[in-house]
């Protein structure tokens, strides 16, 4: 907009369509241009309860829908004034940057030190350049599951299903599961969602506990909150099948051309079959080609190295064995990639 080119940092407030309880409020302020409707934004509130909720909307609050125009170097100018912290960790970590596959990688000891704070409360709470355009956009921030559910198509009796799921004697029920059968019978007003790597149960009410779920699981240093059973990678990706007290089975993808670092392992020994196009096997001083319902063994201590020498992709399953099977347990000698 005009504003935000002028040096204002614009915000886009929507118009509810009722008090909702689950989103913050602004307060616009004075009329900043007489051609159109743009506001000093006057001040940010926090999501309210429905009473209250209500006196927002009857007073001509907007909601806060988080979405920013501003020109880069305004931006940059306040983030310096207000915090400091914040724009010196990213200066550095832009200093420090890598390049990788064409992309660059900021250095992340270097931007871990900046601190955590939202744009909301690090700069528009404190800024005197901060205004707000109205938008009447129908919009939605699908910050919940329930909302997932309330904007998905709908059976007569308010189920939606997207995947393999089945509901039976059960209303307002919302289903997402992609690989696996998930169903529900006889429990009203619930959420459900099922994948590779856990299942979630929750129900409409308290739809917005998500995010205290996850600090649970983290404080319980739970592997799911962290990462996926499929672990991507520049050269491509592996994924989890099975694993026991001394054994563990993955599916390995290499993309062609790509290869993973020269490395070796203390506590695990490996064995390799492909199932899917050709595998160049780097075992200490000895080159092997492995093909397709082929294998190799790859002792512990070995110094070993994959590459995928082909024009399609490289599959493979690996079986681990030993008495460690962390990823930790590794030693690059070589890395394309250039990591640690």
């Amino acid at each position: 907009s005009a504003a935000a080119a002028e040096g204002y940092i614009v915000t886009l407030g929507v118009k509810p369509d009722g008090p909702a309880t689950g989103y913050g409020y602004l307060r616009p302020g004075a009329p900043l241009e007489s051609c159109c409707e743009v506001y000093k934004l006057d001040a940010f509130v926090e999501k309210p309860d429905r009473a209250t909720a209500q006196d927002y909307v009857d007073a001509g609050y907007f909601w806060n829908s988080g979405n920013f125009i501003f020109r880069a170097d305004v931006m940059q100018s306040e983030i310096a004034q207000f915090e400091p912290g914040i724009f010196t960790a990213a200066e550095a970590a832009i200093e420090a940057a890598s390049q990788d596959l064409g992309f660059m990688i900021l250095n992340a000891e270097a931007f871990a030190h900046a601190p955590k704070k939202s744009i909301d409360y690090a700069v528009m709470e404190k800024t005197d350049k901060a205004a707000l355009i109205p938008a009447d956009i129908g919009w939605s921030d699908v910050g919940t599951w329930r909302a997932v559910w309330e904007l998905s198509d709908r059976d007569e009796l308010g189920n939606s299903i997207r995947g393999q799921g089945v509901v039976m004697n059960a209303r307002n029920v919302h289903v997402r599961s992609e690989d696996t059968l998930t169903t529900v019978v006889g429990v009203d007003d619930i959420i459900v969602v099922t994948t590779q790597d856990a299942v979630l149960v929750l129900s409409h009410e308290h739809g917005d506990q998500v995010k205290q779920l996850v600090e649970q699981l983290r404080s319980e240093n739970r592997r799911e909150a962290g990462e996926h059973k499929r672990i991507f990678r520049p050269w491509g990706y592996y994924q989890g099948i099975d694993e026991g007290q001394r054994y563990q089975v993955k599916r390995i993808v290499v993309k062609p051309g790509q290869r993973l670092s020269l490395q070796k392992h203390f506590h695990r020994a490996e064995h390799w079959i492909v199932v899917r196009g050709t595998a160049e096997v780097g075992r200490d001083e000895e080159i092997h080609l492995v093909h397709e319902n082929e294998s190799i063994y790859l002792p512990i201590g070995s110094k070993h190295r994959l590459t995928n020498p082909g024009k399609i992709d490289l599959e493979l399953i690996e079986v681990q064995t030993g008495s460690y099977l962390g990823e930790d347990d590794i030693v690059r000698f070589e890395d394309a990639y250039n990591r640690g």
